[in-house]
């Protein structure tokens, strides 16, 4: 028993955990699928270097396959995690912009948590966490919706009332496999981060695809994202079913901040696809 002691110990981590959407639908031939590793991996990596974050010494990765942990140890800034995964965004954002393969395009679902869990050798020899801290992130992701960023209460409380995240949070309920009812946080994109007109027309200009019709909105679902030339870039958080023949639907996007219900006819064609 001494020596598994000796093993593991207890520290404070910061948690970021990263998620590729539909990874395997069916459209990704393997190749895309080992583009967008690739591509998530060096945008990981860069935005740790922003913070001075470097694996084996202040951070531990951790793979799983279609995504990753990124497990910050010692005394970091406060929201270290939540810029990280938020500089993540912006470089997957970036990187979709500039990307002509549809299927080589990804979403990214992220959670943040904290928490003092055990440092461990694992059955290869190397560093990993265990405990409550990173369990609870992987369950913080199921309440994550594409494109977003989800928090625990730990790190909201710390970092809600700070100028750069004012405003930015959305309470989100979740309910666990218990039947239990938790309150998380989406952390809504910042302007820079492709929100707004200005952002949308300039770096994700490429992303703006043709007008909605009315055959392009009986195709529509929950959680698509479009762009309106005014409120920039939105998701789609309740749909009404189509109408035959196409005539339109009851839709209600969120933009950035705000919640914007509107039956979608698209007659002044201010919404458009986004790619």
């Amino acid at each position: 028993m001494n020596d598994l002691v000796q093993h593991f110990q207890t520290e404070p981590i910061k948690f970021v955990l990263i998620d590729v959407v539909e990874f395997t639908r069916d459209d990704r031939l393997l190749e895309n699928q080992v583009a967008i590793i690739e591509s998530m991996n060096r945008i990981v990596i860069d935005a740790m270097e922003t913070l001075s974050l470097e694996p084996g010494k202040n951070s531990i990765l951790l793979p799983t396959g279609d995504g990753v942990y990124v497990a910050i140890r010692g005394t970091s800034a406060t929201d270290v995690h939540v810029r990280l995964a938020s500089i993540i965004r912006e470089g997957v954002d970036l990187f979709n912009s500039r990307c002509d393969d549809a299927s080589e395009r990804y979403l990214l679902r992220i959670a943040v948590h904290e928490h003092d869990d055990l440092v461990i050798r694992d059955i290869n020899g190397s560093e990993n966490i265990a405990g409550h801290g990173i369990n609870t992130t992987a369950r913080l992701l199921k309440a994550c919706k594409a494109g977003y960023i989800v928090v625990g209460g730990p790190v909201y409380l710390k970092t809600f009332n700070r100028k750069e995240y004012t405003g930015r949070y959305i309470p989100v309920e979740h309910t666990d496999h218990h039947g239990k009812v938790h309150e998380v946080y989406a952390l809504m994109p910042a302007t820079k981060e492709g929100s707004s007109l200005i952002s949308a027309v300039g770096r994700f200009k490429g992303r703006i695809g043709p007008p909605l019709t009315l055959e392009l909105i009986n195709q529509l679902n929950k959680e698509n994202w479009v762009y309106h030339r005014v409120y920039g870039l939105g998701q789609i958080e309740n749909i009404g079913p189509p109408s035959y023949p196409p005539a339109g639907r009851q839709v209600t996007f969120r933009f950035k901040d705000r919640l914007h219900p509107i039956w979608l006819t698209n007659q002044k064609g201010n919404y458009s696809q986004w790619l």
